[in-house]
């Protein structure tokens, strides 16, 4: 298999400048539904369950995904940057967890709200060790207790 980013408009249609063609076999190292309206729980584990060597996931302003989604899907262990910004159907708590044992490798991410007990099991997590960039600029419930913690 090649490989290749991916970036869907909100059509869900390729730009013309990332084409992926899965009869090539291709598989994206990038995948980027940031706004994308109509991405559903059920098309993100279809992606994922194809796209397992992904890098890089953009999931930034998707409305309808919902924690059920790392529930379900498979693990992603080569999954370094994962952005979940502006995602209001995520349980944070839950989500937490499941990030934490789905993406055992991340080095990058950006949540959606944080509350202080979300921002204090992400302190406690096993990602503490390989995660070096949080980006908690969305995150305005998050206390100095814990932002010292994180530091």
């Amino acid at each position: 298999f090649a490989t290749k980013s991916f970036v869907l408009d909100k059509s869900l249609r390729p730009k013309p400048s990332h084409e992926w063609d899965v009869s090539e076999k291709v598989l994206p190292l990038t995948l980027d539904l940031s706004s994308c309206k109509i991405v559903r729980d059920n098309v993100l584990l279809e992606l994922l369950s194809i796209c397992t060597t992904l890098t890089i996931l953009n999931l930034e302003s998707c409305l309808d995904i919902s924690s059920e989604v790392f529930l379900r899907m498979p693990t992603l262990k080569s999954l370094t940057s994962l952005n979940i910004s502006a995602c209001p159907k995520l349980d944070d708590g839950n989500t937490i967890f499941l990030i934490t044992t789905k993406c055992p490798n991340l080095t990058s991410f950006k949540p959606c709200t944080l509350t202080e007990n979300d921002a204090q099991q992400l302190i406690e997590c096993p990602l503490q060790n390989s995660l070096k960039r949080l980006d908690l600029s969305s995150c305005k419930k998050v206390g100095y207790k814990s932002l010292r913690s994180l530091a």
